[in-house]
């Protein structure tokens, strides 16, 4: 997202995010959406030296997880809920 100031537009998505304008079986998936697979995100940071985006996952069970997802990823990834936990 990018983030502006006008409240008519408060947020451009960038024209590489890869669910723009995509669908899921046969049904329009949000814009918004960047990636796909995680339970519930609890906390996420930026490394401020790499630019890699960590995310702190809730599992459901037994496992919790850490992602990182290296700086430059294009998008469109799937971190793997509810197929595998951990």
């Amino acid at each position: 997202l990018d983030v502006t100031s006008d409240p008519q537009q408060p947020y451009v998505l960038p024209a590489d995010n890869p669910f723009v304008a995509a669908d899921w079986n046969g049904q329009d998936v949000r814009d918004e959406v960047w990636a796909i697979g995680l339970r519930n995100p609890w906390r996420t940071s930026f490394d401020r030296l790499t630019g890699d985006f960590w995310v702190a996952d809730v599992g459901q069970n037994q496992i919790e997880e850490i992602n990182v997802i290296p700086a430059g990823t294009a998008g469109g990834l799937n971190l793997g809920w509810p197929i595998m936990e951990g």
